[in-house]
This record gives C-alpha cells, sequence and structure tokens, in this order.
C-alpha cells in the first residue's frame, strides 16, 4: 500500500514539474507557425504600402518639379532653367541652382571625368546636344525635398540645349528622344502594345515618333546610375544586363520612359531579375502645356496663353480665334482683313475706314463728273454713274448699275447718286451737285 502511494506521489510530482517547465517543442512549433500565419499576410501587406507610398511620393515630386519648371517659362524668363550639378551638396555655394548651359563649357557625357569637373553633361557637340544634370530646385524656388525621390536621392534632369535659350526657345523643339512601353507584361513579352501586338526587334521598345522638350527620373529603388542628395554616386550604371534602366542611366540622349506613369495597372515599372528589370520613375513633356495661361511680367494687364488656338462656342476650332455667335465691342476692332465666312474675298480694312486710292472712285482723273461707290470687294470700290453728260450718254464707270446681289434693298433712280447707307441697310440716294 505504501509503495503504490508512494508510485501516485512521484506520478503527480513528474507532472507538475512538466506543467511548470513550460511548452513542449511541439507546442511551441504549432505556435510559431499560428503567429507566422497571421504576420505573414501584415508583413506583405506593409511591403505593398510601402511600395506604393514610394510611388506616390517619387511620383509627386516629378510632378511638382514639371510644374515649377513651366512656372519658371511663364515668370518671364521665356526658356527652360539649364540643369544644376549633380555632383554639388548642401553649403556649396552653387547648390541647386541652375549650371551653365554654354556648349563649349561643358563636358561631353561619355568622358568619365564630367561629374568632376562640371557636373553637368552633354550628349553631343550640337545644338542637338541635351545637357543632362539635377533639378535647378534653388533657380525654381522650390523646397530642396521636393527635387529628391522617396529614397532621398537626387532626380534627374535633361533638357535640350536649344530650349535652355530664349533666342532659340520653340514650344515643341525637343530632341530628347524616347522608348515607352506602358505595362510590365508588354516589357516581359518583349511585345508593343497595339492590335495586333507586334514582337519587338531584339526585345527593345519602339522609339516613339515625337521628341520631348524635357525629361525627368527617379533612379529607384536600386539607385543604379543615381546620386544621393550630398551629390555622392551609387551604383554604376552597367549595361543592357542590368535591364532598361542603362537606357537613362548610359546618358546617350535617348531615354526610357513610362508613358502611363500615374496607372499602376499599365506601367512600365518591372521587377523582373534580368534584361527586362525597370524601376526608374519617369516624367517627360513633349512641349507646353497649350492651356497654361499667364500673366506677362513686363505687362501685368495683359495675359498670354501657349494655346494655337481658342474656341468659343466650339470645341474645334479652325482658326486661332473661332467664335460661334455675335462678336461686341464697346472699342475699336482692328484687323488687317476682313473676309467672308468661307475666308475668300478678303479686302483692306482702309476701304471703309482709311484713305486710300483705292477708296476713290476718280482716282485717275480719267472720268468726269461725280462717281458713286456701289460696292466694296477684292480690296477696291466699285463705282458707278447715273449722272449723265452733256452729250446725254451716261458717263461709263466700272459698272453702270448697282449689283442687286450686294445690295438688294434699293437702286437709286436715274440722276441721284448713292451718299451712304442708312441703319436699315438701304442705299440713301442724293442728287449731285454742279
Amino acid at each position: 500500500m505504501f509503495r503504490k502511494c508512494l508510485k501516485n506521489t512521484v506520478r503527480t510530482t513528474q507532472n507538475a514539474i512538466r506543467k511548470e517547465e513550460g511548452l513542449t517543442l511541439l507546442e511551441a512549433a504549432i505556435g510559431l507557425v499560428l503567429i507566422g500565419l497571421i504576420t505573414l499576410p501584415l508583413i506583405q501587406k506593409y511591403k505593398v504600402d510601402l511600395i506604393q507610398e514610394s510611388w506616390d511620393r517619387t511620383r509627386g515630386s516629378l510632378a511638382n518639379t514639371e510644374n515649377a519648371i513651366n512656372q519658371f517659362y511663364t515668370a518671364g524668363n521665356f526658356d527652360y532653367p539649364c540643369p544644376a550639378d549633380l555632383s554639388l551638396k548642401e553649403g556649396d555655394l552653387d547648390f541647386g541652382k541652375s549650371g551653365d548651359c554654354i556648349l563649349a563649357n561643358l563636358t561631353l557625357c561619355t568622358s568619365p571625368t564630367w561629374l568632376t569637373t562640371d557636373g553637368i553633361c552633354k550628349t553631343e557637340d550640337t545644338t542637338n546636344a541635351v545637357i543632362i544634370g539635377g533639378v535647378p530646385f534653388a533657380t525654381l524656388k522650390m523646397q530642396q525635398e521636393k527635387a529628391l525621390d522617396f529614397w532621398g536621392n537626387k532626380i534627374i534632369y535633361a533638357v535640350t540645349l536649344e530650349q535652355t535659350e530664349e533666342s532659340t526657345f520653340l514650344a515643341n523643339n525637343g530632341t530628347i528622344r524616347v522608348k515607352a512601353v506602358d505595362s510590365p507584361q508588354a516589357i516581359r513579352l518583349r511585345i508593343e502594345s497595339g492590335s495586333p501586338p507586334q514582337v519587338l526587334d531584339n526585345g527593345i521598345p519602339d522609339e516613339k515618333i515625337n521628341s520631348v522638350d524635357f525629361f525627368l527620373f527617379s533612379t529607384g529603388i536600386t539607385g543604379v546610375g543615381g546620386y544621393t542628395k550630398d551629390g555622392v554616386a551609387l551604383q554604376a550604371c552597367g549595361g543592357p544586363l542590368t535591364g532598361f534602366e542603362h537606357e537613362n542611366c548610359d546618358f546617350d540622349g535617348i531615354f526610357f520612359y513610362d508613358q502611363d506613369p500615374f496607372d499602376d495597372g499599365a506601367s512600365a515599372y518591372s521587377e523582373v531579375p534580368g534584361p527586362d528589370f525597370f524601376d526608374d520613375m519617369t516624367r517627360a513633356q513633349p512641349s507646353l502645356p497649350e492651356q497654361m495661361w499667364f500673366q506677362h511680367p513686363n505687362h501685368n494687364p495683359y495675359l498670354i496663353t501657349m494655346a494655337t488656338r481658342i474656341g468659343v462656342g466650339t470645341a474645334t476650332p479652325q482658326a486661332t480665334i473661332e467664335v460661334i455667335g455675335n462678336i461686341r465691342t464697346n472699342g475699336r476692332l482692328q484687323s488687317d482683313q476682313l473676309c467672308d465666312e468661307a475666308g475668300g474675298d478678303c479686302f483692306d480694312p482702309e476701304l471703309i475706314a482709311g484713305t486710300m486710292d483705292a477708296m476713290e472712285c476718280d482716282a485717275t482723273g480719267n472720268m468726269e463728273g461725280p462717281q458713286a461707290v456701289m460696292r466694296i470687294a477684292d480690296s477696291r470700290v466699285y463705282c458707278t454713274s447715273a449722272v449723265y453728260s452733256t452729250t446725254g450718254d451716261p458717263i461709263d464707270g466700272l459698272a453702270l448699275q448697282v449689283d442687286t446681289a450686294v445690295i438688294p434693298t434699293k437702286i437709286c433712280p436715274t440722276g441721284q447718286m448713292i451718299s451712304g447707307i442708312n441703319l436699315s441697310g438701304e442705299l440713301v440716294c442724293v442728287i449731285p451737285g454742279p
């Protein structure tokens, strides 16, 4: 009996000790699996949210920079700023300021020393050169942070040489060549969007027909070919094996860009390792936005627009200004030509609001007696005479009666001449004096 009680006591003690020692290995493993199942989706969501935040913030910086460059133009400079020195850091004298865009003073981008000598480079020695450097945020009156991407690296700015000089600036005169694909699938499958999709030669996206004025890009999370805010070079640009990214950081004047950057479902972004890899974030401007209105800096009361056509009452204006409806003015209406609706049969407004020989019926002095203006067309007046000569014969003019197709309301009686047109549009006739 004593031995049986002793065994029960020992067994109870062992169970208590086991409970105090904690979980078994099996129980701990099950617990870790459960924790993993709970936390893994949270980690994945955090990663997705972080990537989305990096896209949103960098896209915002690119858009803000583009707007600032356009505002630089409209502030009275009438050109785009030259890029800033990529090698400078905070505290340096010209940090964030536009550099020198004099072609002869710049180093070629193919030179291994361009960063240390200029911090800005040129793609060639002709007027088609592209000038590449950093965003001149100080010149643009931007905060420095707005010229950096999500990872704190400098946004790179490339601009056509001729667009940095007012005398050579044209609204769509860019020479920056771009290649674009608008979806990761198109990159991976090496096809160009279209109907039907076309297989690309050598897997390289087609170059777009229209060149762009300036190009902005972030080197993305990898920083390949990028520079820190202190002007330190990150990863070297590499070659084609590093992916499409080398198209931007080799500085050859040809850039690869995401033509639909705000659509995550149709984006050039691709994390596929190898020759398809591309994590740059880009922005390209083909020309000045046509809808831009701004106040002229030297003539404050005046507004200027970049639009080539303005329509009032029409969405498809066919002339510089086309108005569907009436035009009313309480001041002067000035014009070089007055034409009919079809744009033909134009004449000089001096015929009715000035003095010129073609306005006079007897300009040559070869006709006898007073002459009357019958109509105005083809930059001249057409005259007639209802006054008879001393022989009783009518005096020959360019026409012997009023053109009723032009003025159908009244014909002056024989012996009278036109002296004007009343408010009803009728001819006013008078008997000529001696």
